[in-house]
């Protein structure tokens, strides 16, 4: 088997899934008084995107690793598509996985070196990790790393970030009305994720080295390892928390609630569960593809995975304190509204 020849195939196919979810991206075009969505053809962008997924789907199902051949140094059987026999979305679930298609294509965006260059320059790095040296004996449980996303989140909400309901027009003064989304700032870096909820709510998540899992990070309520805030301490009802990297898009749903198997799943009717799989597992797969990581990255990221798909089949442990707090940001009227005060 020619590994150098298959590894390039994958990865062109990868960068041309990745330019084809970029394409289909919607990209807003606003005005004083309309609105207006401009997206790729769907007909041409889907066909596209079906017949390379379709090759790059039976590269990776025929591809062994070069070192596994090495050593064992005998034939190795294919590895068989897990999914093989799930079908794709139908008509009616297209329209869900969209929304993931778009959420991908705009994480894949964060990757740009120049913004996430001005991003950092945003932030006084220097400070949070001196801050972090004289927090140590605080949290003992913690790396320095950890304090520093700690440092980190409280400065965004204390410092950095002023919450606004519906702020003024610059030029009128008047109340504004949403009318659209631009093209996001880079704070995503491989070590991080995006994380979507589809009842409108996201926040970030940073891997730990030290702790070897995914810390649940939010911004806005300057919340660190708080996993179980949203369902227990909002009250929101959560059905579908996926988690988005340049490199993997996991479904993390099990991390953010303590009822899935019973409470959870009556409640994610929008997709079919085997379908919903697979079709994660394909932008995940795809996205990985794409950076071209050498074999000891790809077994890091693979190690990742198996950490987590552990970490994600065990139940929740009592529901801590911290966990049970109000929304802090967000006026009452609104966040109530939402579903996200009790």
């Amino acid at each position: 088997m020619d590994q150098s020849k298959d590894a390039k195939q994958i990865q062109d196919l990868a960068q041309q899934l990745a330019t084809q979810f970029t394409a289909m991206r919607p990209m807003p075009r606003t005005s004083a008084s309309t609105s207006t969505v401009i997206r790729a053809p769907a007909a041409a962008s889907d066909t596209n995107i079906t017949q390379l997924a379709a090759q790059l789907s039976q590269l990776l199902s025929h591809t062994v690793p070069a070192e596994q051949e090495q050593h064992q140094g005998e034939p190795t059987t294919p590895t068989a598509d897990p999914f093989a026999a799930v079908p794709d979305p139908s008509i009616y679930e297209k329209e869900f996985t969209d929304v993931y298609l778009n959420v991908n294509a705009s994480v894949l965006r964060f990757e740009d070196r120049e913004l996430l260059d001005l991003a950092s320059d945003q932030m006084p790095i220097g400070k949070f990790f001196e801050e972090a040296e004289g927090m140590a004996k605080d949290h003992p449980d913690d790396s320095i790393d950890d304090i520093v996303v700690r440092r980190l989140l409280h400065w965004f909400k204390n410092d950095y970030f002023t919450w606004v309901n519906q702020p003024p027009c610059a030029s009128c003064q008047a109340t504004t009305i949403a009318t659209g989304a631009v093209a996001p700032s880079a704070q995503e870096r491989q070590d991080a994720r995006y994380v979507h909820d589809t009842t409108d709510h996201v926040w970030t998540e940073v891997w730990s080295d030290h702790k070897k899992r995914w810390i649940h990070c939010d911004p806005c309520e300057a919340a660190y390892d708080q996993p179980l805030l949203y369902s227990t301490g909002w009250g929101k009802t959560l059905s579908y928390c996926v988690a988005f990297s340049a490199e993997e898009v996991v479904d993390v749903t099990r991390r953010y609630t303590v009822d899935y198997a019973t409470a959870v799943l009556k409640t994610r009717r929008s997709i079919r569960e085997p379908v919903l799989a697979k079709y994660l597992h394909f932008l995940s797969e795809s996205n990985l593809a794409r950076l071209g990581l050498d074999p000891g990255e790809v077994q890091e990221v693979r190690q990742r995975q198996r950490l987590e798909s552990d970490e994600l089949s065990t139940t929740h442990a009592d529901v801590r304190t911290v966990e049970t707090q109000d929304r802090v940001s967000g006026s009452d009227e609104w966040t109530k509204a939402r579903g996200e005060r009790r």
